[in-house]
């Protein structure tokens, strides 16, 4: 599969990070197979690949190290056997971008402090602490441009130099705290040449840390000590993510931890690098769009036309600013500080567009130039926010995202099980008003039935997709347009074939590539439906005929209903839909199983095999 993976890149023409993470794959294969010689010419690829489109960044440094992996074992297998490593390896052995030894003036602090930790600090804490070295974590994070792997000859002015932190609960800090910052301060004061430097700015960002001041600091919260034995315990919960700024919440997660054998300082930084709840998300995903929109779309040309240079110039930079902030949201990560959020593009598979656009807009000289890159880096972020699920339609006018947005910021406050209940209740009040030529049906009047049917198939519904429908269905009923009434509307295309070619004008006009989709999703469950039937054929007695070729004027089978049903949906819905419909397969599982098995539950049964053996009474 990685091969066939990079043979489509190559056939693409497309050599970006995910290029990079199919070769990754590709070499993760040969290292575990023993064949360390092609997995560093895949490696050795990969980085390339990846210093071209996102530069050297963390994913390099990780491709890097395992190219050095590789490197080794083939050395030390060659080694083992008498044979020569350059002969093997040939030209293949290096790699133009493989650390030397020793440091160098593009050498950044996260490696020096690694390294002065490994040498020279942990053999003097595992020495003198033995008996509390598992009470202990070391690492190098929370501020400065070193934790993020940032600085360069210019951070050297303070606050830079050999250091690291040791993580310690406030327990641990009554019993020892004092010790161990006596231990820390008698460390060398200078390491291969470069001097450790603690100055007031940097006091407490380094040496001896309690974790709950780290928290308290970052977070805004008090990390108890239950919390932190228990490596999280509720932390995600006590965080206020609207108003916790994102530089914080990136310096909590940022730089590395080396030693942490209870896991104390990794399971809180875990928990909060998952991102922001889903709710918080959508609403600064909204901020962001309308923030950029508003100062670059709109006002920075209106500042030009009035002649207000300066202000123009504000609003540029205010745009550029929502534009890399949009960039880390986009794939739910903290954006850090402003003065790194072009820097930390590097860092993000979606940021390479974003920089290029921004270095463009910078050079722009007239309004029309500006114009047409903000048009163009509007239309690439409406694109990822597209491409990653957020919004329906890539509208390059980000301000028309934020009302979808904040609707979905909404909707995710509600559990699955409450988003399917929204949806029946809005569906059955649709339902009410769609008008039937043989009369109004009796499952109109029925909630409780008609509740248990569309909420048996919506639990099995990942939650993008119960999102994405739950807005797309309230949009098009503000609108007017009644999705029911079409779903119904389009099945008379096999039960009522003359009345429809009367109404089907009514209709939004499928493509051909939508009309084969759906043609083959209805091919996939309805054998999906035909083996639940063999299985249990009583239930499958309750629901419709399968096939549509069992169509009757007022009987509709589950295949025709099928076909209407998801013919309703928007581009994003099918898109999603086509992509669950996949995955079950891919898996093995069948849909139709699914949603039976949760209308049993519903009915009060305890499964399909109990309401089987009941009904077959």
């Amino acid at each position: 599969h990685a091969v066939k993976s990079i043979e489509l890149f190559n056939d693409l023409g497309v050599t970006d990070g995910h290029y990079a993470a199919a070769l990754s794959a590709l070499g993760s294969y040969y290292y575990i197979k023993g064949e360390f010689a092609s997995g560093m010419k895949v490696y050795e690829t990969a980085m390339e690949a990846m210093e071209q489109a996102l530069g050297k960044n963390a994913y390099y440094k990780r491709l890097e190290e395992n190219y050095l992996a590789c490197k080794k074992a083939l050395q030390e297998e060659m080694a083992a056997k008498g044979e020569s490593f350059e002969k093997v390896a040939g030209a293949n052995a290096g790699s133009s971008s493989e650390v030397s030894n020793g440091y160098n003036d593009d050498t950044h602090g996260l490696d020096i402090c690694h390294e002065y930790f490994e040498k020279v600090g942990y053999p003097v804490f595992k020495e003198r602490f033995a008996d509390y070295l598992p009470e202990l974590a070391f690492g190098l994070a929370g501020e400065g441009s070193d934790c993020y792997g940032f600085d360069d000859k210019v951070s050297r002015d303070h606050d830079w130099g050999p250091e690291f932190c040791i993580f310690v609960t406030d327990e641990t800090y009554e019993k020892i705290g004092a010790e161990l910052e006596k231990t820390y301060a008698e460390l060398p004061a200078e390491f291969d040449g470069y001097k450790r430097a603690q100055t007031v700015q940097g006091s407490g960002r380094r040496g001896v840390i309690r974790i709950s001041d780290f928290c308290r600091k970052f977070l805004g919260v008090n990390a108890s000590e239950l919390k932190i034995a228990e490596k999280c315990c509720g932390i995600r919960e006590e965080i206020d993510f609207r108003s916790i700024s994102d530089a914080s919440l990136s310096a909590f997660v940022n730089g590395e931890i080396w030693v942490d054998n209870k896991g104390m300082i990794t399971g809180l930084r875990r928990e909060v690098a998952k991102g922001y709840p889903e709710n918080v998300l959508y609403a600064k995903l909204a901020q962001a769009c309308a923030e950029f929109s508003q100062a670059g779309q709109y006002n920075i040309i209106r500042c030009i036309e009035r002649g207000d240079a300066v202000t123009a110039e504000i609003m540029k930079g205010d745009a550029m600013r929502a534009a890399c902030k949009l960039a880390y949201l986009i794939e739910n990560r903290f954006a850090p500080h402003d003065k790194w959020l072009f820097k930390g593009l590097d860092g993000l598979l979606g940021g390479t567009a974003v920089k290029e656009g921004l270095k463009t807009l910078m050079l722009c000289k007239t309004p029309e130039e500006i114009v047409k890159i903000l048009e163009k880096l509007g239309e690439s972020l409406a694109m990822e926010l597209y491409v990653c699920d957020y919004i329906s339609d890539v509208d390059p006018y980000l301000d028309h995202q934020t009302e979808e947005l904040m609707k979905k910021s909404f909707f995710s406050t509600q559990t699955n099980e409450e988003l399917t209940m929204m949806i029946a209740k809005a569906e059955f009040a649709a339902f009410d008003k769609v008008q039937n030529e043989g009369g109004r049906a009796s499952c109109q009047n029925d909630w409780p039935t008609f509740g248990i049917m569309r909420r048996s198939q919506y639990l099995t519904w990942n939650r993008t997709m119960l999102l994405q429908y739950l807005y797309d269905f309230e949009r098009e009923t503000e609108l007017g347009h009644n999705l029911i009434t079409e779903k119904y509307g389009r099945m008379m295309e096999s039960t009522a074939p003359e009345r429809y070619e009367e109404i089907k004008d009514n209709f939004p006009a499928l493509t051909d590539e939508q009309k084969a989709i759906i043609e083959e999703i209805c091919r996939i469950q309805v054998s999906w439906m035909e083996e639940f039937s063999e299985k249990y054929p009583h239930l499958a007695g309750q629901a419709r005929t399968v096939h549509t070729y069992d169509d009757k004027n007022y009987d509709t089978s589950y295949e025709t209903y099928l076909r209407g049903e998801i013919s309703t949906y928007s581009d994003k819905m099918l898109q999603l839909y086509t992509k669950f419909i996949v995955e079950l397969a891919q898996d093995g599982k069948n849909l139709a199983k699914m949603t039976m098995e949760n209308s049993c539950k519903l009915y009060g049964y305890k499964g399909l095999d109990e309401a089987e053996a009941f009904l077959a009474k």
